[in-house]
């Protein structure tokens, strides 16, 4: 069995450092900010961006993907197409959990395309209110000066491939995992496994999350 490690919005193989050594898996890891550099000049439809990596990764059935927050909802589309198995981490499959802080998707775009939806600004509001003094604080501000920095164009893509109305999957994760605090994504209607922290649980509590993927495993 080999583990798919699909990061989330803005984030890159920091989310996982921390968990890797609980899980003596092979593991292969899943740079999101590639596949976007590759379809630069069009959006990325997450259906389409999931056989892209089941192809790429030659993903099997006898695989599982652990996918963190937006990994997990491609993971979700993965599994519709591989029969892998599916580990979500703070992640969802209605896009209703989804917290944003306005449902208007062309304003978001265009925000996001000018650079005014994530900068400096929105960047020291979040980590003061939702993050001071918590251990998750430094994996925060490490995704949000990745989207602050990277190109908008991908970081648009991105947020596209989850706003973007889809068809939902028919298949269901083998395990949710989340926390009681989250303030990016609302707990699901469907059981759960529960570990502390928030959204970073399992950058900041990597073991208690591991315990929840190898019960599964």
């Amino acid at each position: 069995m080999r583990l798919v490690l699909i990061p989330g919005f803005g984030e890159d193989e920091t989310i996982f450092v921390n968990i890797l050594p609980y899980l003596s898996y092979e593991s292969v890891y899943v740079n999101v900010w590639e596949m976007f550099q590759a379809d630069a000049a069009k959006p990325i439809h997450v259906k389409a961006l999931a056989q892209k990596l089941v192809e790429k990764f030659s993903i099997q059935a006898s695989d599982m993907v652990v996918g963190h927050s937006m990994g997990g909802w491609i993971g979700w589309h993965i599994k519709e197409i591989a029969g892998c198995k599916l580990v979500q981490v703070s992640s969802w499959t209605d896009p209703k959990k989804v917290i944003l802080p306005f449902q208007n998707r062309a304003l978001l775009y265009w925000l996001t395309r000018n650079g005014l939806y994530i900068n400096r600004f929105t960047k020291a509001f979040l980590l003061n209110k939702f993050y001071k003094n918590k251990p998750s604080k430094g994996i925060m501000e490490a995704t949000l000066n990745n989207l602050i920095q990277k190109d908008k164009k991908l970081v648009l893509s991105q947020l596209q491939l989850i706003l973007e109305p889809t068809i939902l999957c028919s298949a269901e994760p083998d395990l949710r995992i989340h926390t009681q605090r989250d303030p990016i994504i609302r707990r699901p209607d469907q059981a759960f496994y529960l570990v502390p922290g928030d959204h970073f649980a399992i950058y900041t509590y990597p073991k208690e999350v591991a315990k929840g993927i190898l019960a599964q495993l």
